[in-house]
């Protein structure tokens, strides 16, 4: 299963992100630039395609050290070094059940809860 992180996927000049599927384990595409991630009981899909979502995520999480983290700091910065942001950010979904981070995230992060793509 590959999982990606909000914005690091975003198009910023001189990069052109990798047009292809994230695959779920039960086989949900889910678009690059709005990554799937796995929680307690299920999957959802975060878009952050701005920086106010991104800093709104790091808010919901309780994860203000995400924000203040300078591999973090721009869409740029967050491709470079999303390998361990993904980490870090699947480890933390995987915490809470998907209405609980819905909830959160209402108003705040968009988001959806993955139901199914039958």
């Amino acid at each position: 299963m590959e999982e990606g992180a909000p914005g690091v996927e975003y198009d910023f000049p001189g990069h052109q992100p990798p047009q292809r599927l994230i695959l779920l384990p039960e086989g949900l595409g889910v678009h690059p630039r709005f990554p799937g991630f796995r929680t307690h009981d299920g999957y959802l899909v975060i878009m952050c395609p701005k920086e106010k979502f991104w800093l709104a995520l790091t808010e919901v999480m309780e994860a203000p050290e995400l924000a203040e983290d300078p591999r973090f700091a721009s869409f740029i910065s967050r491709y470079e070094h999303r390998d361990v942001l993904i980490a870090d950010l699947k480890r933390r979904f995987v915490e809470r059940t998907t209405e609980d981070w819905l909830e959160r995230m209402r108003g705040k992060v968009p988001c959806a809860r993955v139901n199914s793509v039958e």
